[in-house]
């Protein structure tokens, strides 16, 4: 009675003694393994070698403990092939006698699937640590984000550094940075990931926590973010490489400022002044230097300074470069005291002029350039 209701179980089926012999299958067990005289005379004797011990060792257990038998082995099956299958088996009382009622459920392709989505698993793994070797000691920050939400999958030492030493991977970028949702970067990353483009910024102005304290501040970073595809070529992620700029603008910001600074005083001054950089070039001239030459003339060379200006000695032959005060001044960092020299100016008038000239240095002693002071010998010099 109980092999014909066993023969509709919709698997392979079998009954067997305790020593594992087996002594009735179903049809879904000849249908699976082969005819009935091809059924080996213990079920164990189907299971692929590597798996014997494991198969043996869980059947002694169960027959010593006469509870469930559950174990998962490769089985041989028509055709020749092994298949992953879960085995499991229960003890019955039957007439005195004990025996066993097993079941095969075949679960190859649930076992396979598994073992690929592992083996990908495993070699995203793997992936990761080569780009994050390969990342790790590079001078910017690189980041990777993976997905339409900008999972941040990898973060290299600068780019952690540049927090604070806060490591951030495995949260989305709004998750990290509300802050910067309405500042336009989750906006590029969604760009670069519709297009494909390439996304380039510099100095671009962000206010972020970067401590993680709830406090914002305005840093300036040059980044690209770039397009990462999976092995099929579907877009998976962003590639982000920054550079914190901060420094250097504020820096830049401060040296405009104290140039604004520095003219408007100079502007104010009842004498001519012209500066040049170090290479001499006129970077630099003043409301009454203008005045007094007609002209304001920026970026000459100091082998021009007497043709840019129409200099002229006083008894009004050209005057050579090369002698001239700013000229002496930057080139050979003479000090030059109350020199006369005439300007022929635009509309045809010549005046005279005196003035000095030195070098300029830094506290290193670094020369930053030369300046020239220059006035009418007659003019009231206070400010």
């Amino acid at each position: 009675m109980m092999n014909q209701a066993l023969e509709y179980v919709p698997a392979p089926t079998w009954t067997a003694d305790d020593d594992g012999s087996v002594d009735w299958v179903n049809s879904r067990f000849t249908a699976c393994f082969g005819q009935a005289d091809a059924v080996p005379a213990q079920w164990t004797q189907a299971v692929h070698p590597a798996d014997t011990s494991v198969a043996e060792a869980a059947w002694r257990q169960a027959v010593a403990s006469g509870e469930p038998l559950q174990v998962t082995v490769r089985l041989l099956v028509s055709g020749g092939l092994y298949r992953w299958f879960r085995c499991s088996a229960r003890c019955h009382v039957q007439d005195g006698r004990r025996r066993w009622v097993g079941l095969h459920i075949d679960i190859d392709q649930i076992r396979r699937e598994t073992e690929l989505r592992q083996a990908s698993l495993e070699r995203m793994q793997l992936e990761r640590e080569r780009l994050r070797a390969m990342f790790a000691e590079l001078p910017v920050a690189v980041t990777v984000y993976r997905g339409r939400e900008h999972r941040i999958e990898l973060m290299n030492r600068a780019s952690i550094d540049l927090l604070e030493g806060r490591n951030l991977e495995g949260r989305t970028l709004s998750e990290a940075f509300p802050e910067v949702v309405e500042q336009g970067l989750v906006a590029m990353l969604d760009r670069v990931l519709e297009t494909g483009e390439t996304v380039q910024q510099r100095e671009f102005p962000i206010r972020f926590d970067r401590s993680g304290n709830g406090h914002l501040e305005l840093g300036c970073f040059d980044f690209s973010l770039q397009l990462l595809r999976d092995a099929d070529g579907t877009p998976a992620g962003v590639l982000s490489c920054a550079v914190d700029v901060t420094a250097q603008v504020r820096s830049r910001s401060d040296l405009e400022r104290l140039a604004a600074e520095r003219a408007a005083v100079l502007e104010q001054l009842n004498v001519g002044i012209i500066t040049t950089d170090e290479q001499g070039r006129i970077d630099f001239v003043n409301q009454r230097a203008y005045e007094l030459h007609g002209v304001a003339r920026l970026d000459v060379s100091p082998e021009d300074y007497a043709a840019a200006y129409a200099l002229l000695r006083e008894d009004d032959t050209p005057y050579p470069s090369e002698q001239l005060p700013l000229a002496r001044a930057v080139m050979h960092d003479e000090h030059v005291i109350d020199a006369r020299w005439k300007i022929r100016r635009p509309d045809g008038s010549v005046i005279t002029v005196q003035g000095n000239a030195r070098p300029i240095f830094d506290e290193s002693g670094t020369k930053l350039g030369a300046v020239l002071t220059v006035h009418e010998p007659h003019d009231d010099l206070r400010a």
